[in-house]
């Protein structure tokens, strides 16, 4: 989807005038055009050009509109995502399950998660899972490696996680965004990689103040990080955290290692 926009709107990365045209649609469609335009600006060595021409363009990026927030409520997106994932495990390969429950046991998006996994699952193979996992605080430290989690807008300074299911995602072999993603496709499922992140936010809004989770999410700057990283607030927050998704993991770690259902033909 992202090479099919690209291709299409690709004079837009030098072209001012290509680029003003994006403003005509809608802003869902205008700003997955400008992720794809973007990706591509980085592919070509390009991506300071795009930035002039986008902002001559008079292009700004934008979250989800009210609208779009509303239309996810109502179809219930973060509500069927943990009941959609239980159906789903058991009819996937070992491999491509334990991205799924990560994702959903950390919050992360789908990218990042599957990028931690593979982390954990080398640095464990190196003898240096602890560079990244505090085991005293229960702590995935991201923000030590800001190539694959610290990307403008998208960062992911810090995951509570518990030791049981490091050792899990340790002991599995990694898979990548698309390779689960292929995998649902091929077994015709129809999770959603990218709701589990926003089902753990609705699971830990019932016990955690907005703010906890907007840190835990990486929705703050990097200054803010650094002021509110100090263990009194850290300590707290891995608590609320570990107890608030403590029910969860008990239901999907089980799932992990079922056998596989095969598909009815």
């Amino acid at each position: 989807m992202l090479y099919t926009t690209a291709h299409k709107y690709h004079q837009a990365v030098v072209d001012k005038g290509q680029a003003a045209q994006l403003r005509v649609l809608s802003p869902d469609m205008r700003r997955h055009a400008m992720q794809s335009l973007a990706a591509l600006s980085k592919f070509l060595g390009l991506y300071e050009d795009w930035q002039v021409t986008r902002r001559q363009a008079g292009l700004k990026w934008q979250g989800r509109g009210a609208v779009s927030f509303v239309h996810a409520l109502l179809n219930q997106e973060a509500a069927n995502a943990i009941p959609s994932l239980k159906e789903t495990l058991p009819r996937l390969p070992t491999v491509d399950r334990v991205p799924l429950v990560f994702a959903a046991l950390s919050g992360l998006r789908p990218s990042e998660a599957c990028k931690a996994c593979g982390l954990v699952y080398q640095l464990n193979k190196e003898g240096k899972l602890a560079d990244y996992y505090d085991s005293e605080l229960s702590m995935l430290q991201h923000y030590k490696y800001p190539q694959p989690f610290l990307r403008n807008t998208k960062n992911a300074y810090i995951s509570f996680v518990s030791s049981r299911l490091v050792e899990v995602v340790a002991a599995t072999p990694p898979t990548t965004y698309w390779g689960v993603a292929m995998a649902l496709k091929r077994y015709d499922l129809p999770m959603q990689f990218k709701d589990l992140r926003k089902a753990y936010a609705t699971l830990l809004r019932k016990s955690l103040e907005r703010e906890m989770i907007d840190l835990v999410q990486g929705r703050v700057d990097g200054s803010v990080f650094v002021k509110h990283y100090y263990r009194p607030l850290i300590n707290e927050l891995r608590d609320r955290v570990l107890t608030a998704t403590a029910g969860l993991e008990q239901e999907l770690l089980p799932l992990i290692k079922e056998p596989t259902c095969q598909p009815a033909s």
